[in-house]
């Protein structure tokens, strides 16, 4: 649809398995369709800025894209000893000759949205600032979510909205994936207040779903109890990303787009 015109804006949330390889399958993902929607937008668009926030690294789409001086892959994910897939630190990137481009924000277990918020509002500037992409794929995995089996965050859907809302701004074409999300209820609401913040944003009227926090009566109506809102509130896990941790990054991050 981009490549063609029809819209500047396409969300597949079934999508955005970001693990997958050329030669084989790994963390649930059997084909990297993250891969094949920026090969897809080449076709048209000369740069294309892939953003993901899933818990997990983006390694599949990092790896793929590596060498090409014309995809930056931004990836926002827990690393730590014995974390899938245990790749994504921060020096595993090297964008200053042209050769590489691909930045990796590695937070620790715990991550919670007064932590992640401003540092992916920063961060995503920098880049922006320094790549000047033409149209974004942005994979949003949710499983940095509380109550998220897998997943080791403490975030609830301002995150997730925050992170949209930032990419909304930029005003370029782009293409929304899901992700990881592996508590259906919470995932779902989640990525029906993300649809929600594109539409509003890009001027659709949203307002029977944001005016109300009420969860509709459906078929799985019982699976969003007790409380049957869209509401995602934060757990008791600790935020070991120290205030000190998120200003080495952010340092490290100044040191390399601000010359």
């Amino acid at each position: 649809l981009l490549v063609k015109n029809a819209s500047r804006l396409v969300i597949n949330w079934w999508g955005g398995w970001h693990h997958a390889t050329p030669t084989r399958a790994s963390g649930f993902c059997y084909i990297n369709d993250c891969v094949l929607s920026i090969k897809s937008l080449k076709r048209k668009f000369c740069k294309i800025l892939y953003v993901d926030i899933d818990i997990h690294h983006g390694d599949g789409v990092e790896r793929f894209f590596l060498d090409d001086p014309n995809v930056f892959t931004l990836s926002f994910h827990v690393f730590s000893p014995g974390f899938f897939p245990g790749t994504g630190q921060f020096d595993h990137f090297n964008f200053d000759q042209c050769q590489q481009h691909s930045l990796n924000i590695p937070f620790k277990e715990g991550l919670s949205d007064d932590t992640f918020v401003p540092v992916f509002h920063k961060v995503l500037s920098l880049v922006m600032s320094s790549f000047s992409p033409d149209a974004i794929v942005c994979q949003c995995g949710v499983d940095g979510l509380s109550r998220d089996p897998i997943g080791c965050g403490n975030l609830t859907s301002k995150s997730f909205t925050a992170a949209v809302h930032c990419v909304q701004a930029l005003k370029l074409p782009v293409i929304y994936l899901g992700g990881g999300g592996y508590n259906r209820s919470d995932s779902a609401r989640v990525f029906t207040q993300m649809t929600a913040e594109i539409l509003k944003t890009s001027g659709y009227d949203v307002s029977s779903i944001s005016d109300t926090d009420d969860i509709p009566e459906h078929e799985y109506f019982n699976e969003y109890g007790p409380d049957f809102t869209f509401e995602t509130s934060p757990g008791s896990r600790r935020d070991h990303n120290t205030e000190k941790h998120i200003n080495e990054i952010c340092q490290a991050v100044n040191s390399c787009f601000v010359k």
